[in-house]
């Protein structure tokens, strides 16, 4: 099996994000370890958010009942800038997960770019995005961002924040919604 070089930005380019979604969709052992973590930018794009109610139709009932309707996602767009992420080397195994939980051929894509390394490498590696037909709310800053839009969190109500046991088990709750309203 190959691996697959794969660039996160946004809050694909956390680590311990990764990690979480591996766990989540049923990884164990090697399988959750993330390798790479090379700083990396894409050039000739721009980075974009695009809001809750510029989602598809599909995966917005269990967005909103994770989420709130105040969701927001990076996403890339063409354009004339630089977006700074972080090239990881997945296994093909991770890369088929994250293709997953990206919503791949339903909200996102996973497309293939060019980016440059710290060192000024140029390597061609995988991301996702939003489909180019997909509307942006608006343009921000490509080099200096925050990795997560969504800072109050799931809108289910916990008792502890640090229940990180009862996140895990709403996450793949939702997450099996997403795949039943996917497949039908």
């Amino acid at each position: 099996m190959a691996n697959v070089l794969f660039f996160g930005y946004g809050a694909n380019r956390d680590k311990k994000r990764l990690e979480d979604v591996f766990q989540v969709e049923g990884l164990s052992g090697e399988d959750l370890i993330v390798k790479g973590g090379k700083g990396a930018r894409v050039d000739g794009s721009v980075l974009a958010i695009q809001t809750f109610d510029q989602l598809p139709e599909k995966i917005k009932e269990s967005i909103k009942r994770t989420w709130g309707d105040t969701f927001r996602a990076y996403t890339l767009k063409s354009g004339e800038g630089q977006v700074a992420g972080v090239i990881w080397d997945l296994s093909e195994k991770q890369y088929e997960v994250l293709r997953n939980w990206e919503h791949d051929g339903i909200w996102r894509e996973m497309k293939e770019v060019e980016v440059i390394t710290t060192n000024q490498k140029k390597l061609k590696v995988m991301t996702e995005q939003a489909t180019d037909e997909s509307p942006i709310k608006e343009i921000v800053d490509g080099l200096n961002y925050e990795n997560n839009l969504n800072k109050n969190g799931m809108k289910i109500t916990r008792d502890s924040k640090d229940d990180d046991e009862y996140r895990i088990r709403e996450i793949v709750r939702v997450r099996e919604e997403l795949k039943k309203i996917a497949s039908a």
